[in-house]
């Protein structure tokens, strides 16, 4: 939900004028305790698929290469897929070295073109990987076991909601996050991945969907343009995404926020008002300063009367980087929707955002928690950050730059 414009500054947390400048016990595990997995999130991400599907020629998309600098998934390929299942989970510490080379040496062969797969791989995806990708997050636990310094680069506060939400709900010490067009594929690697795990033990679970997708601009539950302004080109993504050094170089910090929305209620409001709360034309994406919806947003412009065009508490001001002294994140968000016997249904979003230090998400979220309208219609379900391990291939583990 975050928008996120360029804007080097000193942080100003109050001001509202920019500074300038038979099921196994694994699959028990995966499908059990789990907040937020229902059929009906099955069922969307279903009916997205059969949609699109009438409406597009059959096309196998093309396999992504999973060695390299970074883990496939976080900046590859370059439009997100149309299918997300994250899974939360702690470990057992002392065997986390282990667990993650088995993981990493797991996940290789899973991407193998169906060629050159094993039969055990072909068993688990019959009609070869398509265009998944996995990548793979650690917490403070497991850093701190490597090497105690480590720790503090995925430390976050408590946000307003989260001192409601259970302790399964906060943290974790391992996130897998497993991306396809191809929604039938990512229970079985789920499977497949936790069983590598030594210790595993799911927190909770997400499947999640988009609709459209532009290069990562989608549509987020409430109707409007999200990911617009992020990091996209390599030198954005080199500044302000990718660590630069260290035992996590060429990893990044991801930082997971799920929200029960409440769609319903914001639909309510006038539409004048509901483009007010955003910042932006619904129809377009436009920026209501104007130009183009990729446009930055004039959040200096005034009326004749000097009131802020784009309004005090609407979010994209209260998310601007010129007011935390941020640099740009990548996000790749998902939406959700659930529901079950005589439950109300839950539409929500599955926040991801990318950024090579905590901060960056750390005064952003605490500012819009200050001053946004739209954190008034979302509630949080679930928050962890986890450091996402640099690549990986054959000779070189993942999680090896760790020791």
């Amino acid at each position: 939900m975050t928008e996120h414009l360029d804007s080097p500054a000193t942080p100003s947390a109050e001001s509202t004028e920019p500074i300038v400048p038979a099921m196994s016990r694994r699959r028990l595990l995966l499908t059990s305790g789990a907040t937020g997995i229902a059929g009906a999130a099955i069922g969307a991400a279903a009916g997205v698929l059969s949609a699109r599907a009438a409406a597009e020629p059959e096309t196998t998309p093309e396999v992504v290469s999973f060695t390299g600098t970074h883990q496939a998934g976080v900046a590859s390929p370059v439009t997100p897929q149309e299918h997300v299942l994250v899974l939360v989970a702690d470990v057992d510490v002392a065997s986390a070295k282990d667990s993650l080379a088995a993981l990493g040496a797991r996940i290789l062969r899973l991407t193998t073109p169906f060629e050159q797969a094993d039969g055990e791989t072909k068993g688990v995806l019959p009609d070869g990987p398509g265009n998944l990708t996995v990548f793979v997050g650690v917490g403070s636990r497991v850093l701190a076991a490597a090497q105690p310094d480590l720790a503090a680069v995925v430390e976050m506060p408590l946000y307003i909601g989260d001192d409601e939400l259970t302790p399964d709900a906060l943290g974790g010490d391992l996130l897998i996050s497993i991306q396809a067009d191809n929604a039938a594929a990512l229970e079985s690697v789920a499977e497949a991945l936790a069983a590598e795990v030594e210790g595993f033990r799911l927190r909770w679970r997400q499947l999640g969907y988009s609709g459209p997708n532009d290069q990562g601009i989608t549509r987020n539950p409430f109707g409007y343009h999200d990911g617009i302004i992020v990091a996209r080109t390599p030198e954005e993504q080199n500044d302000d995404v990718w660590i630069a050094d260290g035992p996590l170089a060429g990893g990044t910090i991801c930082v997971i926020r799920r929200f029960a929305l409440d769609v319903t209620r914001f639909r309510a409001e006038p539409q004048a008002r509901q483009d007010a709360i955003i910042g932006r034309e619904r129809a377009t994406g436009v920026p209501l300063s104007g130009g183009a919806m990729r446009d930055d947003a004039d959040i200096t412009l005034r009326t004749p009367d000097g009131a802020f065009v784009i309004g005090s508490d609407s979010h994209i001001r209260a998310a601007h980087p010129s007011f935390t002294g941020s640099g740009l994140m990548l996000r790749r968000s998902y939406a959700y929707s659930q529901t079950g016997l005589g439950v109300a249904p839950e539409r929500g979003l599955l926040f991801t955002c990318f950024q090579n230090e905590v901060r960056t998400f750390v005064r952003t979220q605490q500012r819009m928690d200050d001053i946004d309208a739209l954190m008034g219609f979302s509630t949080p379900t679930a928050t962890c950050a986890f450091a996402i391990l640099p690549g990986f291939d054959a000779d070189h583990p993942l999680g090896s730059t760790l020791v």
